[in-house]
């Protein structure tokens, strides 16, 4: 078994105890030093090259942020932001953190970080390349972090997407389409992986390529035979499956 390096850093010594008995959970991650300081941090990530480093966001002197602006882009390590404020979401996509973990801590939340973690090695160790800012941006330009904000890339930005305001979402392979107040954006998940991640009271699967918000259907109209289509507020039209009828009828009556 591959044993991942790892370090902490963080300079609420509660925190940085905490997060390392979370990790003695997965036998493949080994603790190999903790740090209080941004200083610290960058010392020990030179001298020991952790391949992991759950980091804080939030230090005195040098922060987070400031320990991987003064890391070479070559060098990274996989970088876990550490924060308790989701408002560093963007911030961290643009300092080519993988993902981030809010505090306190998600044991559900910590699950997929460190599944995005193997993964991110896996890759490395098949490809023989390193960690690259590229490739670590590539690989989380679409990462939900949230069931209320949804983070995608358009033009070499990254927009938030409020979920309330998505009207629909359509399957597109290996992606999925939001489509929002006539705008629509692209993002890296399939249609049925979202749909688990979604408040199932409010977005309904109503064809096996569509799911639709709840508070943005205007109608359904027939169309042959018994069979019927939904119309949202802004005049779109989805299939409607026979399979999913009666699912969307219970949802509308609640």
């Amino acid at each position: 078994m591959h044993k991942i390096r790892t370090l902490i850093v963080d300079d609420e010594p509660p925190a940085r105890k905490l997060m390392r008995h979370l990790l003695s959970q997965y036998p493949d991650f080994v603790v190999i030093g903790e740090c209080s300081n941004g200083e610290q941090a960058l010392r020990i990530i030179k001298k020991e090259e952790p391949e992991v480093v759950f980091l804080d966001v939030q230090m005195p002197g040098l922060d987070g942020f400031g320990v991987l602006e003064n890391l070479k882009t070559e060098a990274l390590p996989i970088v876990i932001f550490v924060t308790a404020y989701d408002k560093y979401a963007i911030r961290a996509f643009e300092a080519s953190a993988i993902d981030y973990v809010l505090k306190p801590y998600d044991h559900q939340r910590l699950d997929k970080a460190i599944t995005r973690v193997r993964q991110n090695i896996g890759r490395k160790e098949r490809t023989g390349g390193k960690n690259s800012t590229a490739t670590l941006i590539g690989d989380t330009s679409d990462t939900i972090f949230s069931t209320q904000r949804i983070l995608v890339r358009r033009g070499g930005k990254i927009l938030v997407v409020r979920v309330e305001e998505i009207d629909c979402i359509e399957a597109a392979g290996d992606y999925v389409r939001l489509r929002v107040g006539g705008q629509e954006y692209l993002l890296r998940e399939k249609l049925g992986v979202l749909e688990k991640k979604l408040e199932q009271d409010k977005f309904v699967r109503i064809h096996r390529s569509f799911i639709a918000n709840i508070d943005r259907i205007k109608e359904m109209e027939p169309v042959f035979h018994g069979d019927y289509r939904v119309v949202l507020i802004d005049g779109k039209k989805l299939g409607l499956s026979r399979t999913y009828v009666s699912k969307l009828f219970n949802a509308l009556r609640t």
